[in-house]
Formats: C-alpha cells, sequence, structure tokens
C-alpha cells in the first residue's frame, strides 16, 4: 500500500459517528459503500415508486418515495431553504431524512461529495482530455450546493450527517493529489477505486 493510500485511510477513520444507532443511506455505488466501510450504519437505500434500478433488490431496508409524497410535502420542502434550490436530489434526501428520524436515527451516514473530489462524472473525464478541469472551482460547487442541501434538510429533521468525503481533511488531501491519480482516459476516481480494492465488493 502506497503513502498516499495509508494516509487518505486514516483521514477518512476521522470523523465516524460514536452513536450506537447510526443510518447509512446506501445505493451500492463505491461511495455509499466506503462511506459505510469506514462509518458503519444500517443500509437503507431509497426506491422511486414506478422506477427500478439494479440495486433495488439488493437491499432489505428501503425507504419508498411516492409522488404523492412530494406532491403533499413540496411546500414543507422549499420552506427548509432560505434561498432558491434547483436539485432534484433534494427529494430523496427530504424523505430518507424523515423517515429515519422517525425510526429514532439522528446519525446519518452518506456518500455525498465522493464524485466531486475524485472526478467521478462523466464529464470529468471529458474534461480531462481536454485539460480543462479546474477543481477548486469542484470544491467550491460541493460546498456550496451539497453541503448547504444537507445541512438545511438535515435541520428540518433534526438529524447529523456524516460523510467521509465532505471532512475538509480529506477534500484538502485529495484535492492535492496529482489529477493522474483521480481520473485519466480509461478511469474516473482512481484513488478512491485503488484504495477499496479487497475492502468492500466494486
Amino acid at each position: 500500500m502506497m503513502l498516499d493510500e495509508i494516509m487518505l485511510e486514516e483521514l477518512f477513520r476521522k470523523g465516524k459517528p460514536k452513536a450506537d444507532k447510526v443510518a447509512c443511506l446506501y445505493s451500492g455505488g463505491i461511495d455509499s459503500a466506503t462511506a459505510n466501510y469506514f462509518y458503519g450504519g444500517d443500509r437503507f437505500t431509497v426506491v422511486w415508486e414506478g422506477f427500478k434500478t439494479k440495486d433495488d433488490d439488493n437491499f432489505e431496508k428501503k425507504i419508498l418515495i411516492t409522488k404523492k409524497q412530494v406532491e403533499d410535502n413540496v411546500d414543507d420542502i422549499f420552506k427548509c431553504f432560505d434561498r432558491p434550490v434547483v436539485e432534484t436530489g433534494i427529494f430523496p434526501l427530504y424523505f430518507a431524512y424523515k423517515y429515519l428520524a422517525e425510526l429514532g436515527y439522528k446519525d446519518i451516514v452518506t456518500g455525498d461529495g465522493g464524485d466531486e473530489i475524485f472526478l467521478g462524472y462523466k464529464w470529468d473525464k471529458l474534461a480531462w482530455i481536454n485539460g480543462e478541469i479546474v477543481e477548486h472551482e469542484i470544491v467550491n460547487h460541493l460546498y456550496g450546493k451539497h453541503v448547504y442541501i444537507a445541512k438545511s434538510l438535515a435541520q428540518r429533521f433534526g438529524v447529523t450527517i456524516h460523510s467521509p468525503f465532505l471532512n475538509p481533511q480529506v477534500v484538502k488531501f485529495v484535492y492535492n493529489l496529482p489529477l493522474q491519480q483521480k481520473v485519466d482516459l480509461l478511469q474516473n476516481k482512481k484513488a478512491l477505486y485503488k484504495m477499496m480494492e479487497g475492502k468492500i465488493e466494486l
């Protein structure tokens, strides 16, 4: 194991919730699987009524969201924010936090931020090819959108969100890794996949 991997693992282990009862929003992707590996938590996956993904059958604990739920709660959802938010991700998070809070969970683990800091989106590869990746803009976007949304919704239900990818020390460390350790023509999130090889099913 290389020094970068050892140091990154140590940073990932920091911030683990100390509560006995912890939930993890688990999709089966590497981000949520990594968060669950380091932070633990009972696994729950969000399922939209009428839509099926390849991961839905892998989880026993599901949080079902219906169109009617969104329609009935849309006013309260947008009242969670003190500025306009245009992001469909607020809907599953709202109902997931609400459901888990009703079950008595106060601490929720997520994989939020993994795609941003490890350059996991398809357009990151295209930007890398064209030499157009501007990482400080990605980090600004991460904290300006994802952290704001998560904190605003969490406050509504009195829960605390924990994500190793949003730990400022992790963000700073990954930001300073050489670009070629994060993305190339063949693979996104290279450093993350390398660190988690053999630890989780990929």
